[in-house]
Parts: C-alpha cells; structure tokens; sequence
C-alpha cells in the first residue's frame, strides 16, 4: 500500500512522523507530501518528500498580516500558507493519505480526494471540542473532514474525547499514543557526579510563546530557594519578549535571574539536544490552557521522560497522561508560579526521589510509547480498518 503522510504548514514535528517511517518494515510505501516552506529534510522525516507550493497569494496574505488573522475570522485565507498548491496531481499514485489535525486545510484536500478512491487515516490531536467558528465556510470544512475521513487516530484520550463529542462513532476511532525513539533519547551511560551545593540544571524545550508559559517559570524561580540553572531551548515569535521580561527584572533588583536564564534559540541538532536531556536534573512544562488551546501532547517532554528526565509540568491537556504526581515528577496547577517553586524546591531536595521518578518516567516511555511498538499498532491499523483484511 502507497501512503502519502500530508503536512501542510511549515513547523513540522519529526517525532510524529516516526511512526510512519515505521511502516516500510510492513510492506508499505511512505512519503511525506508538504509545504515547500518546512525545514524538514527526507533524513529528518525517514522517508521521501514530495514538496508542494503554497497558492502564490500566500505570502502577501498570511505572511504579511499576523497569520492573515485581518482577512476575517471565518475565510479560509486565514490559513493560505496551509494550502498545497497541486494536490491532486501529486498525490494521484497514494492509496492512503493521513493529514493532520481536524483544522488543517490540508485535511480538506485529502478528503476531496476520497472520490478518486483514496483513503484517509486522519491524525487528531484537537482535545477541545467544536474548537472553530461555526460560521461557513469553516463548518463545512470541519463537517467535510468529520463526515469524510475514514478513520481516526487520536493521539491522547482528550483527542479521542474530542472525536466522540463531535459525533464520529467508536468503530471509526484508534487511541495510538506517539511513537519514541527510545534507544536515541536514554539517559546517559556515564553517571555525572555532583558536587553538594551545585545549582539544580532545569531545561525548558519548547516554542517560545506565551501559552507555553515561560513568563510563568520566570516567576516561579523568583520564589524558589535552591540555586539553579535554567536552560531555555526553542525559538518562537515572542522570545524578544521573553528576554525583556529578564531585564526588566534585572533593572528592578533582580539581577541573578538574568544571570542564571542562558537562552539557546539557534537550531540544535539532535545530538545537542540530547546532550542537554542527559546533563539536566529535571525538565519544566510549564504550559498554561486558554479558551483556544491546550497542550495536546508536549513530544518534547515526552523525549526527555525517555532520557530519565522527571517533569515539573502543569497539570493541563494532555500531560497528566503521560505524568503522574509523585511518580514521573511534580504536577502543579496551571499559571501557578507558587506551586512550581514548591515542586522546584521538593525535586532541588530529594535527589533520590528526583531518581526515582527519573527511572519511572523512563520505563513508562519505554512500555507505553516504543517507536517499534506504535508501529506496529499503526500497521495493524492500516490493515484493519483500511485494507479490509
């Protein structure tokens, strides 16, 4: 079977691309169809790329007008850059076409293509229902892809809630938790040795935005009591905001924020980043739910889960899945900068619990979410509920 994983904006997720890459051990064949836009190379993604073009409006709209937000509220050229300019043509070969996420306008464009007689997994990781302005032309978008697709993947059980609440039936529905490469991202072999006294190394992996919540950890570590080091890494559109809340601190009497917050916002390879999981004590998830969003399912904590790395995360989305209070790290209500510094400080104080949880994080990466494992489970999928035998 021919399968054509469509990604349509530029900021792709590797890691979720992983289970796919899985399915050449199956007989199938893979290719990524996406955005002439992304970064994503075929040695990241682990399968070929065939590149399509955005309509050619797409860089006066949505690239010069904040996301093309002031084109209107319900117009599909709020997400232009989305578009893949030739679909048709370039997918006419897939048997399977699997997009992403009920909103993409390239989930509408593999729906169409049902009627040439393709099929279509879709990959949904929306965890808040009816999440869209119920106005045309979105809403015949979303019915089109709810009435379309013929099956779903949902990614956590918020998705799989999601799905069921917007009425796609039980039988059209798989729970498949993402796949992680668990023999890459392990703790390191060579025990570091620390010294008492040592500042505890925290790490943040994340897009710089504001509902990921990295004004909130700022605030927190005011209130700690420990020394510490914090770690940022990622890049986004409000990291310059970021850096002026550290001088504004600085100005106003707090200057060893600043010095003790080292940001890393050029890219990293995936080496790098690995060295920073295994050299952190812990990982913070400090993501904060709004009335639009909810943090789905954080892929990088879940890679630094498998890297032994014990979470302080906020209890929101899809994190209390994979987290657990007390066994995998410290969970803390969402925007709570009081109650992270508690879970700062308990994780800076008990270092063989920090262990503890560490090696419990691990295990479950390993037993839950095995790259070779979800495979698997996605090969049986695409056997069962689309080949029909």
């Amino acid at each position: 079977m021919k399968i054509g994983v469509v990604r349509g904006a530029e900021n792709i997720n590797v890691t979720e691309l992983g289970m796919y890459a899985q399915l050449g051990r199956y007989g199938h064949h893979v290719e990524l169809v996406c955005s002439d836009w992304t970064w994503v190379t075929e040695a990241d993604a682990g399968m070929p790329e065939r590149r399509l073009r955005p309509p050619w409006l797409a860089g006066r709209i949505t690239r010069t007008v904040a996301g093309g937000f002031l084109v209107g509220q319900v117009s599909p050229y709020r997400y232009l850059h989305q578009y893949l300019r030739g679909f048709h043509r370039a997918v006419a070969d897939f048997d399977v076409l699997s997009p992403v996420d009920l909103g993409h306008p390239t989930s509408y464009q593999s729906v169409q293509e049902r009627k040439f007689g393709k099929k279509v997994l879709l990959y949904c990781a929306d965890n808040i229902p009816f999440n869209w302005p119920h106005d045309r032309p979105l809403r015949e978008h979303y019915d089109a892809v709810l009435d379309g697709a013929d099956h779903f993947l949902a990614l956590s059980e918020g998705a799989k809630r999601t799905l069921r609440s917007e009425g796609v039936g039980e039988p059209r529905i798989s729970r498949l938790n993402v796949g992680i490469d668990v023999d890459y991202w392990k703790p390191s072999d060579a025990a570091v040795a620390r010294r008492p006294g040592e500042p505890l190394r925290i790490l943040f992996v994340g897009r710089l935005q504001w509902h990921k919540g990295l004004q909130s950890v700022f605030e927190a570590l005011e209130l700690v009591t420990i020394p510490f080091e914090l770690t940022v890494i990622g890049r986004g559109p409000e990291e310059p905001r970021f850096r002026w809340l550290l001088e504004q601190r600085a100005r106003r009497g707090n200057p060893t924020l600043r010095e003790r917050v080292r940001f890393v916002t050029e890219r990293v390879s995936r080496e790098e980043l690995l060295h920073h999981r295994q050299s952190a004590d812990v990982q913070v998830v400090p993501s904060i739910p709004n009335s639009l969003w909810r943090e789905q399912m954080n892929f990088a904590m879940l890679e630094g889960l498998s890297c032994g790395l014990p979470a302080i995360a906020s209890d929101s989305g899809g994190i209390p899945e994979a987290v657990t209070d007390g066994v995998h790290g410290w969970l803390f209500a969402p925007d709570n900068p009081v109650e992270m510094a508690a879970a700062i400080d308990r994780a800076a104080g008990d270092v063989p619990g920090r262990h503890r949880m560490g090696a419990a994080a691990r295990d479950r990466i390993v037993n839950e979410y095995r790259l070779e494992t979800q495979g698997a489970a996605l090969a049986e999928i695409v056997r069962t509920k689309l080949s029909g035998t």
